[in-house]
């Protein structure tokens, strides 16, 4: 089976020499088991800590883990009861029964906003105030906005120095190896 995927896939970049980005997207392409499936489960719970106030932020994520766990729990109910279903169609309505979170959840992405967070450390100061105040329901936001606004600040500030470190680590790697060769 692999090697039918690898085969079409092939034929898909026109059996030319393939550059890395090629040899990357027929890597993705040929793996049942990629990272990109996983994205949904490490975004939301940075969303959710992001927008959940500090008291009840913990109990949000661990709510998040038990509606996976319970999805998966309905989706094997769901697959044991059409499996007993005559005439072998029962797969069909499994997996279109699948189709319907991926609907909600697509719909539901139209209605998700900006993190105040994410609006601070692009500089919008307003929108990330405004943003706050429309998610806490309340207009008492002054110590949490000035706290994220602190928070960012120091993000930035740690971002800045390790990237200064990294370069000067660089540097001194190049000018260690350079030496070695003139020795």
């Amino acid at each position: 089976m692999r090697h039918r995927l690898a085969a079409v896939t092939g034929r898909f970049f026109g059996g030319r020499k393939l550059t890395r980005a090629r040899r990357l997207l027929r890597r993705r392409l040929s793996t049942s088991s990629s990272p990109s499936n996983c994205r949904s489960s490490l975004a939301v719970p940075v969303f959710l800590s992001e927008i959940a106030p500090s008291r009840i932020r913990g109990a949000l994520n661990i709510l998040f883990q038990l509606d996976i766990t319970l999805g998966i729990l309905f989706a094997n109910i769901v697959n044991y009861a059409t499996n007993k279903i005559k005439g072998g169609w029962g797969w069909r309505l499994s997996l279109g029964m699948g189709g319907i979170p991926a609907l909600l959840l697509t719909l539901g992405a139209f209605l998700v906003v900006d993190t105040p967070t994410s609006l601070i450390e692009r500089g919008r100061m307003e929108e990330g105030k405004a943003v706050l105040r429309k998610i806490r329901g309340t207009d008492n936001i002054e110590p949490e906005f000035l706290e994220l606004v602190e928070a960012s600040r120091v993000a930035k500030q740690i971002a800045i120095d390790k990237v200064s470190q990294l370069v000067f680590i660089q540097f001194l790697t190049v000018i260690e190896h350079d030496s070695v060769f003139h020795i």
